[in-house]
Order: C-alpha cells, then structure tokens, then sequence
C-alpha cells in the first residue's frame, strides 16, 4: 500500500528526535518514532544510606532537560538532605528518576522542564504526553504535590522559570506514604499519566516547554519523574465531557464519535474520505474540525499516483491520440456519479490557488476529439487522460478523486464541519448524501477541485442547513469553451446534469430552511443553486462563473431572499426558469454580468442580469420580486427566453427601484414579455427604475423610470466588456437616482437588508454612505 509521510520532528536543543506520521487510503495513522526520557543515564547510588553528588548542569548532562535547583545527589530513597535535585532509584541500580527534593520542604515552587523545538516546517497542533511520577520519600506530616505546566514562546534560551504558563489539567499528583525509603518502582508508588495537548498552536520555529511543578511546601516527601514520552497526535476524539482519546484515522474517530462529541485534527494532510456514521442531538452536534490555528487538508485523491515518475500505473491504451487509462478505485453510489470526477495536475497552480485541472469531458470519443484541450473521462473505476504534447501521465502527478464524497454525511444529523481544507473529490467536496436529515452547520471551509463543493444527493432531503464563511474554487482554464456544456457527450451526460462532468456547482442544496452567507465561490459552471422553502442567500462573492452565478430554478420553492450578494466575471447572475411558487425576493445585489463565452464553438457571446425560462412542464415562473440592485451587463439586464410559447408564464413580476446599465447600447436593455399591460403577464409591475438605455417604448410607461445617456449619473467605476474584476457599482453624488426611490417595497412589506434611508430611498444596490464591500463575502482567501 502506497504512504504518504507527514514529516515533523522534535529538536530537544541540538537533538533531533524525527517523528514520521504515516498516512495511507485505508491504512492506520502510525507513530514510527518518538522522544522518550527513562533519566538511566543518571548517577546511581549504592548503599541503603547515603548519597553520592554529582553535577547536573542545564541542558548538558540531559539534553534539553532544566531544573530550577541544581545540587545534584543520587539516593536510593533513604536519604535527601545535602542536596535538592536527586537521581533517585534502588541501590545500585541504573532505573532512575529525577526530580528536586529537600530535607525541610522548599519555601518557593520548584520546576523540573524540558524545552522542544518544532522543526517540522508547519504547525503542531497537539502531543500526546505520557510519563510516571513514583514516590520515592514520605512524609508523616504533610505531602509533596506536583503538576504538569506548559508554554509556546518563540524566545530560546532558559525559559523556564518565566511567566505565563498553562497548568494541565488532570496532571496533580501527591505523595501517599509516611516513611522513608519508599520504592518507587512499585506500582503502588506510582502515578501514571497518559495526556493529550490539545489546540497548541505550536508554529514552526517555536518552542515549547513542559515543566513538572514541585509546589512549595515544608515538606521531606519527594517525588521522581520517569519514563517521559512525548509523540505528535494526528487525530483526537474530544468527549462531551471533556475526556480525550487519539486515534490513528479520522474515520476510527467518527466511528467512535457520539452526540457532543469533537473529533480535532492537527495541522497535515489526511489521504482520507471519511463518513459519518452516527448523528449527533440537538444542542449537542458532532463536530469535525481542525485544531485552533492548524492548516488541515483532507485530500480524497490516490495518493500514489500525486507522484511524478509511477511507474507502469498508467497503460497507454489509444496511441493514435495519445491517450492513457489506469484504475482507481470508487466509494460511494453505484450511479453514474463517477463520470464528474476532476482530474488535476498536482502542484501546478491555474486559477484560485488550485491545481489545474484537465477539462472534463462526458465520453470517451469527446476525449479522442479534445475540444478543450487536453482532459480526463471517467467510466467506472476506469480513468482516461489525454495530456497536452502526448505526455505520458506517469511522469506527471496526478490528482484524481476516489468517493462520492471526501466528507460524506451519510444521512446524519446534527453535525458541523468547521475550519478544513477539502480537496480533490469524486464527486462532491462534502456529500450530504442520505434523506431526512438536519441542522448541518459548515463554517469557515475550503473546498478545492471538486465537481460541486457542497451538494445534497436527493432531492427534498434536508433541513436547516447553513454553509457559512467558505471558499469553493476550482482551477478552470479560463480559456475552455463554454459550448458542449449541454451537449451530451461534450459535457453533459443524458442522465441529468448531477452526472454532467462540466456542469457542476459549488454549492447545490435541495431542502428547506437553507442559509448560506460570506462565501467565495470561483471557477465552477453554476455558483449556487438552492430549492426549497425559507432560504436565505446573502453577503457571498460569486466570480469567473461560466453559466449561472445562481440558480433559483425550482418547482417548490418559496420565501426564498437573495441579498446583499457580489457578482462579477459571470455569464449570468440570476437565473429564474422557472422559480415557482415564491415568492422570492432579490434585492441588494452588485451584479456584473461582464463574462464572454461561446455558445458555438466559434461564436462567443455575453449572458444576462437575470435570465427567466420554462424548464418544468406546466410550473410558470410567479411571485419574483427584484428591487434595489445594480446591473451593469453588456447584453440584456433583463432577458426572457422568448421562444418558450405558452402565454403567462411570467406571473406577478415586480421590478423597482433598481439600476439598469447596459453597454454597449446594441441589444435591449430589458427583453421581457411581461413589460406591459399589453403582453403576457399582465400583472407584472415596474416602478422608479434607472436606465441608461432602453428602446422599448413601453418602458417610458413605467412610473418615476428615469433615464439618462450620461455615465456621471452611474457607477463609480463603470465596468469594461469582459472585465475580470469587480468594480464599485455605488451611485455617483451627481446621480439622479439618488434620493429619489420609490417606497413600494416598504409598503408591501418586502425584506431588505437596509433599514434607514436619511435622505430618502436610492435607487440601486447602494444607499448613499454604504461602504463598497457591505455587498459581497469578507472572505478572500483564495
């Protein structure tokens, strides 16, 4: 079975103590090496009585090893004056333990330490301690008492006695006897601790000290530190009740996993697609996250074929167009869901920080034929790849997913996700596979390379989901033809588009009460697509989309807010084809619909604002409130599918208070049935929206429309034809739409994310004095 090794080490102050986390598909987590201290190598003294001085100086006679007193004597148990740090053991044997001791008790805390550097070059996020304090001198009138302290610094030197230590918990222990000359080897005199750290936040370069506290007191008893070990931990199971238990997988600790319980990965990377396998209750979630500060990437591809120069792995199989075909294996569903498996070129950045992917392609013949270039088909547990220039995979590495999901919910509820990196799936980065379930939190999530990001299985299957704070992003070739994406073969599959290899989304839930809120979503088909009932889709950036930025698109969805949301870089922004019943609010959203693609491959044209259609049979697009955004689009703003025929498929369509910019002035601004009283859909309503162009004479009919050919009375920056960044779409001080609103949506009770209006309502995104980033996700790391 191929490994893949996480390197860290343990420099004790000039000794490296290297410590290999070895993680392989299926395999355990294993520990190779570790930092042991058995104090042997201390003086011993022979003789019931007595003790024999020798010289302990910091960091030399144990490397790394400190003491806060340093009048060294080696004791069998018997005797401890003359002397306050002692060796102490049977007589004339060489099992020793150390620890500071003085015939009239100490009138300070003393410390026994020892510093560790991490040079692994990333963080440590938890250790595992294990050691033995054994009674070796009683005490008839009081005890000697010891506990266990740590502290992270990135000073060297002796830092032993300085301040702002953290005591461990369930690390005190006492003396138990009266007498002299106890035997600390016995089990009875003995305390044995076994303890997770946790959460360290031990950075590359800093050091950390462990000191063993021998608290003051005017006592004779003493006790001796043996048998130290100290390993790096990968993967900790925190109960509700606060126990701790490492496990050498993450799925061994899911498997363990019970209402309220954490499982903490330390900082690495994990070739493993985990499940979970029970739910959590409520108030009381099972949680899967990182450990505070830790860099943790789950990375669903075969490990053994990441690497450059695997020999014989891949099998030429058509040389005429150089194409290759290897076996990797597949968990999950037995549908065709494995034909959406990215394939990427490993360590060879594209776009959003990802590995660039191979295009996608829906059957082995559009493979031979290449449109886009070189690419990957998948059938089964088969995987095909065509590389550019005929290059033989072996000698490139290669990332390709292995389950229908890195992070599989398995049905489950009342779970969170929290603080990850996910990549390189079979089909989704996290699976919310199974029906019946809910109240699943994802926060603070980085999903890279992956068919859809997060994406519910069945239809109607959830509850109370929210995805908060994520970056989904995949390395699309900005240059890939956007024609085929329909076309089965090239890009879609004839079962539906969740086994359509080019057409995926970074997020897709189908249930009701959604939330998903500050997000980052890059380089898919479609950004968002959401059915259901009580939904909320706001503060997300959504960029370099090649189809929709979101998709409303439903049969039984309702109440649904879309809201304070930055497009830019994108087809289309909204699509509603039809969204049914409603109704459904979109409202304060930036919208820059500036993307350039073919609909042939050799015409290339730009999308709409919003996009509206019939794709369910009888179900008509109704109750669509739009109002207070700004559209900037070099097509049509507003845009119909008019050769759907039937009559009134756009019912009670409400259009206010927004901005309409289009540029340049060659296609209807709006191109919509539902204008006016004289085409279908007679109760649609327009009101005191802004435009720079528009030839439809039906629109000089809406009432307080204004509009204006002079760009001073638009946007801030106004955005260039296939402009690949955002601009600031907030109203100029010279713009008659300022102040200048209409109070419809307030009189008809609509939601906005806006409350005051000093001078009156604006129309547009932007009341006037709103900061340009108040629309759009804070999230930007890529």
């Amino acid at each position: 079975m191929y490994k893949k090794t996480l390197l860290f080490s343990l420099n004790i102050l000039g000794l490296i103590v290297y410590c290999s986390l070895i993680s392989a598909q299926e395999e355990l987590i294993a520990i190779d090496d570790i930092y042991t201290q058995n104090f042997d190598s201390l003086p011993l003294h022979a003789g019931s009585s007595g003790t024999t001085s020798f010289s302990f100086i910091n960091n030399t006679t144990l490397m790394g090893w400190y003491s806060s007193t340093n009048a060294a004597r080696a004791s069998s148990g018997s005797t401890s004056e003359s002397g306050t740090l002692f060796s102490w053991g049977n007589s004339s044997s060489s099992d020793r333990a150390l620890g500071p001791s003085d015939a009239t008790g100490f009138v300070a805390d003393e410390y026994l330490g020892v510093q560790l550097k991490n040079v692994s070059g990333s963080m440590l996020s938890a250790i595992n301690l294990k050691y033995v304090l054994e009674e070796w001198r009683g005490d008839a009138l009081t005890v000697s008492t010891w506990h266990l302290e740590y502290l992270i610094t990135s000073t060297s030197g002796n830092q032993l006695e300085a301040a702002g230590y953290t005591s461990v918990a369930g690390s005190s222990a006492s003396t138990k006897t009266t007498g002299y000359g106890v035997n600390g080897n016995l089990e009875s005199n003995q305390s044995k601790f076994d303890l997770l750290l946790t959460d360290l936040d031990w950075h590359d370069g800093e050091f950390l000290w462990l000191r063993w506290v021998d608290e003051a007191q005017p006592a004779d008893a003493s006790l001796g530190l043996d048998d130290f070990e100290v390993s790096g931990v990968a993967v900790v199971l925190l109960s509700a009740l606060g126990d701790m238990q490492s496990f050498a997988t993450i799925q061994a600790a899911l498997d363990a996993a019970v209402a309220g319980d954490t499982v903490i990965l330390s900082e690495g990377v994990y070739h493993e697609n985990v499940t979970f396998t029970a739910s959590g209750s409520v108030g009381a979630p099972i949680t899967l996250r990182a450990a505070a500060g830790a860099h943790v990437v789950l990375d669903g591809a075969l490990a053994e074929l990441q690497s450059a120069n695997v020999t014989g792995e891949w099998v030429l199989y058509d040389a005429s167009h150089s194409i290759y075909r290897t076996s990797v294996p597949y968990e999950g569903s037995d549908a065709d869901y494995y034909t959406c498996t990215f394939v990427s070129r490993m360590g060879d950045i594209a776009t959003h920080g990802c590995d660039r992917l191979l295009s996608p392609y829906a059957s082995l013949d559009t493979l031979k034929a290449a449109p886009r270039g070189e690419g990957s088909f998948r059938d089964g547990v088969d995987v095909y790849v065509r590389l550019n220039d005929g290059v033989d995979p072996n000698t490139v590495g290669l990332s390709i997913g292995q389950a229908l999901g890195v992070v599989d919910t398995n049905g489950q509820s009342h779970l969170r996700i929290e603080g990850l990196e996910i990549r390189n799936s079979g089909w989704a980065g996290i699976c919310l596979s199974g029906t019946g379930f809910e109240d699943i939190e994802i926060n603070n999530v980085i999903i890279r390379n992956s068919f859809r990001g997060i994406s519910t299985v069945i239809p109607e299957s959830s509850e109370n989901i929210g995805i908060y704070t994520c970056g989904i992003y995949n390395g699309f070739d900005r240059d890939w033809l956007r024609y085929g994406g329909y076309v089965v073969g090239i890009g879609a599959h004839s079962g539906g588009e969740q086994y359509s290899p080019y057409r995926g989304h970074g997020i897709l839930i189908d249930g009701d009460h959604t939330e998903i809120a500050n997000c980052n979503i890059a380089g898919q088909w479609d950004a968002i697509k959401t059915q259901g009932y009580t939904v909320q889709i706001h503060h997300n950036t959504m960029h370099h989309i090649k189809d929709d930025a979101v998709e409303l698109e439903s049969n039984r969805s309702g109440d649904v807010e879309f809201y304070n949301n930055l497009m830019y870089d994108v087809f289309t922004a909204v699509s509603v084809t039809p969204s049914y019943p409603g109704p459904f609010y979109v409202y304060r959203n930036s919208v820059q619909t500036t993307r350039k693609e073919n609909s042939t491959p050799t015409h290339t044209v730009h999308g709409y604002g919003i996009k509206s259609g019939n794709h369910y049979g009888p179900y008509v697009t109704k109750n669509v409130k739009v109002y207070q955004n700004s559209f900037y689009s070099i097509r049509n703003n507003v845009w119909e599918k008019l050769n759907d025929t039937a009559d009134n498929e756009w019912d009670a369509y409400e259009f206010v208070n927004n901005v309409f910019y289009i540029k340049p002035y060659s296609t209807p601004n709006v191109n919509f049935r539902g204008l006016d009283e004289d085409e279908s859909g007679a109760d649609n309503y327009w009101e005191a929206n802004f435009y720079n162009f528009y030839d439809l004479p039906s629109v000089t009919e809406e009432a307080n429309a204004e509009l204006s050919s002079n760009d001073i009375h638009f946007y801030m920056e106004i955005p260039i034809a296939d402009q690949i960044t955002s601009s600031d779409l907030r109203l100029t001080a010279s713009s008659p739409a300022l102040n200048s609103g209409s109070s419809y949506p307030t009189l008809q009770g609509w939601p906005d994310s806006i409350s005051i209006y000093p001078n009156g309502r604006d129309r547009g995104a932007y009341e006037e004095g709103m900061l340009v980033d108040s629309i759009g996700s804070n999230w930007t790391t890529e």
